[in-house]
């Protein structure tokens, strides 16, 4: 990781967006409840989206995979779920929540599967193993210390702020994604058949 420039602005950019995603995924009940004002039903509604939004995800990912590569897509993804996450903090509305949560859980599917990709793709096979674990610890650390630091704050300040602070702090994931432009050709056109089945 250390030495591939491309793992260690992966391994940045999913560490910096659990660092302010986890604590607003942590606090969702609370968001929704004091500044949304949502009831039990609302409440609902929101957690079954979440979990429709990364079907959704995964469905349109599929789709779109045919134009871009993995790395195009974790760019994509990235900004995506950091636009939407900034989105949901400022929602006043379950109508704003419910746009939100789905851009969401398309970014996020996006991010998520192409970086396990590209860390297949750039670890020899007999090394994944101890690599791909030791990457991991990273976004675990900055999930337990996210949720950690806002639940310090829980109790004296306003959970919109604590959210949308929290969605701020992901866009620090979108600072690796110039280097990963630079050194990669994005690629915006429908990939050949003989590129696809040479990823495959």
């Amino acid at each position: 990781i250390r030495g591939n420039n491309l793992l260690r602005n992966v391994t940045f950019s999913a560490s910096a967006f659990l660092l302010g995603g986890a604590a607003i995924d942590a606090y969702e009940v609370l968001f929704i409840k004091n500044a949304l004002d949502l009831g039990p039903k609302g409440y609902a509604f929101v957690v079954s989206l979440s979990g429709a939004s990364f079907l959704i995800g995964g469905f349109v990912n599929v789709f779109i995979s045919k134009w871009f590569d993995s790395r195009s897509l974790f760019v994509y993804g990235t900004i995506l779920a950091v636009f939407a996450n900034i989105m949901y903090s400022f929602s006043v509305n379950i109508y704003l929540v419910t746009i939100s949560l789905i851009l969401t859980g398309i970014g996020v599917t996006a991010h998520n599967t192409t970086a396990t990709t590209i860390l297949q793709t750039n670890i020899p096979k007999h090394l994944q193993g101890r690599v791909t674990s030791f990457q991991s610890t990273f976004p675990d650390l900055s999930s337990t210390v996210s949720v950690l630091i806002a639940g310090i704050f829980v109790p004296y300040t306003p959970i919109r702020i604590i959210v949308i602070v929290a969605a701020l702090i992901t866009s620090l994931a979108l600072l690796p994604l110039f280097s990963i432009a630079d050194k990669e050709k994005i690629s915006f056109k429908k990939k050949s058949h003989s590129a696809q089945v040479g990823e495959k």
